[in-house]
């Protein structure tokens, strides 16, 4: 975990969202290994409503699991946040989740029109994992069509399965699907930021001062002619000059 963050950190991510398994070991493994991390998290305990109140909400794995209904009540009486996977295998799980009125969904691979609208109606966003879903042979979430209903972020998924790497997920994304670059830049921070609550993601007043700094003038950038098409389909952790965390610096 502790080198899992650190990569991170030298990637230029500021703040993330984790759904920790293990309960309220799990959570505490998580909390220690960020001792000495300077990154901001939101770490969703799952499998006990213990690990919620340890934590910063709880992380459901998919109404095909349980019924999580006990777990979404506890956790909005908590005020905390409660995020839940939907949609990665098959579509029999999307009504369940968007029936707990989550504060976010994951994946959402097999939306179908009758889920796109309920996304739309009731304005949850939704966090997806292209380069994961891929790897898994789950098939390929509809961006676009998310993107024209909701609030949509990108996530990294499962260390074990792809790097933490921003960079690599907006160029997978980018180069997948018909998105403007500012589209999928957004998606990697602003209303990653919005989701998780922490604020961020935007250079402006008042705003945290989670900053991170490009070398335009590296051998990979060097020469570029639009700054955000670059950063989208180029930049890399090799890129990364400086990093500026707002509790540190």
């Amino acid at each position: 975990m502790e080198r899992t963050l650190s990569f991170m950190e030298q990637a230029g991510t500021g703040a993330f969202i984790e759904f920790r398994e293990g309960g309220v070991e799990g959570v505490r493994a998580i909390q220690d290994a960020l001792s000495d991390s300077p990154l901001e998290s939101v770490v969703l305990g799952r499998e006990t409503t213990d690990a919620m109140e340890l934590g910063d909400g709880f992380g459901a794995s998919g109404a095909n699991d349980s019924e999580f209904g006990a777990e979404r009540r506890a956790t909005r009486q908590a005020g905390k946040l409660f995020g839940i996977h939907a949609g990665e295998v098959d579509s029999s799980d999307i009504n369940p989740a968007l029936d707990l009125d989550p504060d976010f969904l994951v994946h959402m691979v097999h939306a179908k029109s009758l889920h796109l609208e309920r996304v739309a109606d009731s304005e949850i966003p939704v966090v997806v994992c292209p380069r994961s879903n891929i790897v898994t042979g789950v098939g390929r979430p509809p961006v676009e069509a998310l993107a024209d209903r909701t609030t949509v972020a990108l996530g990294t998924d499962n260390v074990m399965l792809n790097s933490p790497s921003m960079f690599r997920e907006m160029e997978f994304t980018a180069k997948l699907y018909d998105l403007s670059a500012r589209e999928v830049l957004r998606m990697a921070t602003v209303n990653g930021a919005e989701i998780s609550g922490l604020g961020g993601g935007l250079i402006k007043t008042g705003q945290p001062a989670r900053l991170l700094v490009l070398d335009g003038d590296s051998d990979n950038l060097c020469g570029a002619q639009n700054p955000v098409r670059a950063v989208v389909r180029r930049a890399g952790t090799a890129d990364v000059r400086r990093v500026v965390h707002p509790m540190t610096e």
